[in-house]
């Protein structure tokens, strides 16, 4: 059971809420001090009046310590507000509306000189008490957060901040040169997360760069635009009755047989059975119903689905099977995954069931998450706002397919740069994680 009294000193009593004097009361490490942060933050009100024929820059400040951001430019005739106030790179800005949620951060050089209104503050800092850089990672902290949601006042979706009571908040501060070294450190960290993520990229390419060398890929340079008014292409080359798919800009050779897609694979699309509500069900005889928002996360396998349908669904659906490789067709086309459940599939989805006695399922896999084979999907797609990926289109594309040995040799070593790349990525977190941890550690108890 909590204690039932809790005290604070008398001089501490800044504001006589009692909410807020228990939200301020926090640990921290006790060798630095509680200094209010009315000690080191200026408010800056320098004011403008819009002129019509000045263009002026305007910003936003993204939550959770995101960053204050360029928003756009206009001129001073668009802009309502005439009487605004300037910013200067380095100083601390905050959104009255959403400092609670950690709208705080560092007006950039991109937007100095720019303007903001009154639901904005600007602080210069005083860099003999506090370096910047620290202020800024104090605002990252879920405590810091706390103490501008105890500081905000009004009916939920329109609190605003009191800057007098923001101001009056105490964060733990040590000297200036302890504050320089907890920040190198941080800083240090950050930047390991950094070459861990620029050394992810690199093996990325890597795999790119093996699948070219090992297959003896080719793209062929695109060539000037020729702008004659005829263009001429052999009958025996179409496979889609429409100009843009039978221009072969998007190809490429490779010195193992190319072959069509559909000499390897059964194609086929999906389907929705009507009105798809009628067949959502959450009994444990439904078949799992595959959307693309259950590959969110997801880089290569499909094992559960968030809804099912009922039965008799399949019959206007598309049933898949553990081992079948599902494509999008229109949002995030030409993404592949591989089920390793039975579902079905909506006409978002095209399904390829390979054959397995001439190819592999890894070695498909990495063809068609490939740079070069997303642009040819890219290419090839049709639709001037929503790209899509017609079935005729992906039965027509072209692979390179080696002897199965090699094709195990490929998906073998790109598996051993995967893994390298899974390392890598769990260092970068790790990394990215520690640094704010440990900074935090450092500061609150």
């Amino acid at each position: 059971m909590g204690s039932l009294l809790s005290f604070v000193q008398y001089q501490e009593c800044d504001n006589w809420s009692v909410s807020h004097l228990l939200t301020n009361q926090f640990d921290y490490n006790q060798n630095y001090k509680l200094v209010k942060i009315s000690t080191f933050l200026i408010r800056d009100k320098t004011q403008i009046v819009l002129e019509d024929d000045v263009e002026y820059k305007r910003v936003t400040i993204k939550l959770y310590n995101k960053g204050v951001l360029l928003r756009n430019k206009a001129f001073g005739r668009d802009i309502g507000t005439k009487k605004q106030f300037i910013i200067k790179e380095g100083q601390f800005l905050l959104s009255k509306i959403d400092a609670r949620n950690g709208a705080f951060g560092l007006a950039t050089k991109d937007v100095d000189g720019a303007i903001i209104t009154g639901d904005f503050f600007s602080y210069n800092f005083d860099k003999e008490k506090i370096d910047p850089q620290f202020l800024v990672l104090i605002a990252t902290t879920k405590q810091f957060q706390k103490f501008a949601q105890s500081a905000s006042s009004g009916t939920t979706g329109r609190q605003r901040i009191d800057e007098q009571k923001f101001l009056n908040v105490r964060i733990p501060l040590p000297p200036l040169d302890i504050q320089q070294k907890i920040v190198k450190d941080y800083l240090n960290k950050i930047e390991l997360a950094k070459q861990k993520t620029q050394q992810v990229e690199q093996q990325e390419r890597e795999i790119e760069n093996y699948l070219y060398q090992e297959l003896g890929i080719e793209v062929p340079q695109e060539k000037a635009k020729n702008h004659d008014l005829l263009q001429f292409v052999n009958f025996k080359n179409f496979h889609v009755w429409g100009y843009s798919h039978n221009i072969e800009k998007f190809k490429f050779h490779s010195h193992y047989q190319m072959v069509h897609l559909n000499s390897i694979c059964e194609i086929n699309r999906g389907g929705s059975p009507r009105p798809i509500s009628a067949f959502i069900t959450n009994n444990e005889d439904g078949i799992n119903w595959i959307k693309i928002g259950d590959t969110k996360n997801i880089d290569k396998y499909i094992y559960k689905t968030k809804e099912k349908i009922k039965p008799q669904g399949i019959k206007n659906s598309r049933l898949v099977k553990d081992g079948d490789f599902i494509l999008s067709n229109s949002m995030s086309f030409g993404k592949p995954y591989i089920m390793r459940s039975t579902g079905c599939i909506h006409d978002g989805w095209l399904l390829l069931r390979l054959n397995k006695k001439i190819i592999t399922e890894d070695y498909l896999y990495h063809i068609l998450n490939s740079e070069f084979m997303f642009k040819i999907f890219q290419g090839n797609a049709s639709g001037a706002v929503v790209q899509n990926l017609n079935i005729e289109i992906v039965k027509n594309i072209k692979i390179p397919l080696p002897p199965l040995k090699v094709q195990q040799k490929v998906a073998n070593h790109i598996q051993t740069i995967e893994n390298k790349i899974q390392t890598l990525s769990q260092e970068a977190k790790r990394n990215q994680k520690s640094a704010l941890s440990e900074f935090e550690a450092e500061i609150f108890a």
